[in-house]
C-alpha cells in the first residue's frame, strides 16, 4: 500500500496546514498538520473503511477511533501512555469527518525492532502494565502490535504510547455469530488479541535479532 495519500485526500478541515505525510495503513492515512500554531496528526479514512462503520456499526470511523481513544485517556493509569484526542472534524469539500490527534514524536517499536533485533530495556514490562490497566478499566482491542506502538522518550526509558484506536473491539461488536458465541460462553478471552500482541512483541525481536545476526560479516581469524 503506498505510503503516503493521493492528492485528492488532502483537502484538509479549515485551519489546519499540511506539514507533511505521516504514513498509510489499512483503515487510515495520516498527516502531520499544523492548527493554531501546534504540530497535530489528521487521520483520514479511506472509503471502504468509512463505508464498513456505517454499514455495520451505524458510526463514522472517525467518531469510533476518538470515542475510543478517549476512553483510554481517561484511565488515569494510561495517560501517559496514551495520544491525546482533540476533535472530530467535517472533512473539507463534502469528505467524511476527520480524527485529529495530538502528534507524538518518536519512532514505532516496528521500526526499532528492524534496527536493533531486541527490546528497549523494561518495555516489555511496561507493555504489561497497559495491558492490566486496560484490562482493569474494560478495555480490549487496542491494536498493540508494534507497528502501532511509539516510544516516546523519558528520562526513566522509553514509554510505549498508543495512538492507534479505530480496530473495533470483538467483544462488544463481534464480526460474526460465532465469535459472539465463544465470548458468551466463556471460550474467547476479552485480552486475547492483545496478549497476543505482547508475545508477538518478543518474537519480533527473536526474528530481527536472528536477520542482523545472518547478515553480520563473518569474523575470518588470522
Amino acid at each position: 500500500m503506498s505510503p503516503t495519500l493521493s492528492r485528492a485526500s488532502l483537502a484538509l478541515p479549515a485551519g489546519i496546514e499540511f506539514v507533511a505525510h505521516l504514513g498509510r495503513g489499512r483503515r487510515c492515512g495520516a498527516v502531520l498538520g499544523e492548527r493554531a500554531g501546534r504540530r497535530v496528526v489528521v487521520k483520514i479514512y479511506n472509503a471502504e473503511t468509512v463505508a464498513k462503520y456505517r454499514r455495520r456499526h451505524g458510526v463514522e470511523a472517525a467518531r469510533l477511533e476518538f470515542d475510543r481513544n478517549q476512553r483510554f485517556r481517561q484511565v488515569e493509569a494510561l495517560r501517559p501512555c496514551v495520544a491525546e484526542p482533540l476533535d472530530v472534524l467535517a472533512g473539507a469539500e463534502g469528505t467524511p469527518p476527520v480524527f485529529v490527534q495530538e502528534f507524538i514524536p518518536g519512532r514505532s517499536l516496528e521500526d526499532y525492532l528492524i534496527e536493533h533485533g531486541a527490546l528497549p530495556r523494561g518495555l516489555l514490562d511496561r507493555g504489561r502494565s497497559i495491558q492490566r490497566a486496560a484490562a482493569a478499566a474494560g478495555l480490549f482491542d487496542f491494536d498493540f502490535n508494534a507497528g502501532n506502538v511509539l516510544l516516546r522518550p523519558a528520562s526513566g526509558g522509553a514509554v510505549p504510547t498508543l495512538f492507534d484506536f479505530n480496530l473495533v473491539p470483538q467483544h462488544e461488536r463481534s464480526p460474526n455469530p460465532f465469535i459472539a458465541l465463544a465470548f458468551r460462553l466463556g471460550l474467547r478471552r476479552r485480552e486475547r488479541r492483545d496478549l497476543r500482541n505482547l508475545r508477538d512483541w518478543e518474537l519480533l525481536a527473536a526474528r530481527h535479532a536472528a536477520r542482523l545476526r545472518a547478515a553480520a560479516p563473518e569474523v575470518i581469524e588470522q
